[in-house]
């Protein structure tokens, strides 16, 4: 009696290992496109929390903008003192942010609030090719919400806002 596998033994279970690990790669890039989205959802959300302590602190208008992937929070300048500028980062490249309803500038004033007033803005994450789950892709998407108050909060589209009961749904908007 031989002991040991025979050729076609041991290029069946390479073929049912290459088959799995082909299914998980696919589930793992789906999963990386997916954390760089939430991760530039946070990136933004935290630097307009932070821009607005800035505007409070200072007692002075914030200016937070985008500009192709780099988002940045500077103050103003006033007469004869050049632009302080606070915080620039580079948002993740295969993800496209676009401020709704506005050009990618918001102001916060010394009291945190939005300016203009009761200006309202979102920033929307989306995935390389727009594969949100609102949309019926794979991708979890994000809208960064600024209220007029100056309260920041991310929000994901696909989750309804009212959950069955009729009440506001917490998994929604954190």
């Amino acid at each position: 009696m031989r002991r040991g596998f025979t050729l076609v033994e041991m290029l069946v279970v390479l073929v049912i290992t290459a088959i799995l690990a082909m299914i998980g790669l696919n589930s793992m890039s789906t999963w990386a496109e997916g954390r760089k989205v939430r991760t530039t959802a946070e990136t933004i959300r935290d630097a307009l929390v932070g821009a607005r302590t800035e505007a409070i602190r200072r007692n002075r208008t914030v200016h937070a903008h985008i500009t192709g992937n780099a988002f940045a929070t500077e103050v103003p300048a006033f007469a004869g003192e050049g632009v302080i500028p606070l915080q620039q980062t580079q948002l993740q490249a295969p993800v496209a942010v676009q401020a709704s309803g506005t050009t990618g500038d918001l102001y916060f004033s010394s009291s945190g609030r939005t300016s203009p007033p009761g200006a309202t803005f979102n920033f929307v994450t989306t995935g390389p090719t727009d594969a949100c789950k609102s949309a019926g892709g794979p991708l979890d998407c994000f809208t960064v919400q600024v209220s007029s108050a100056g309260s920041v909060r991310i929000c994901d589209p696909s989750v309804p806002a009212l959950d069955a009961s009729g009440t506001r749904n917490s998994e929604a908007c954190r």
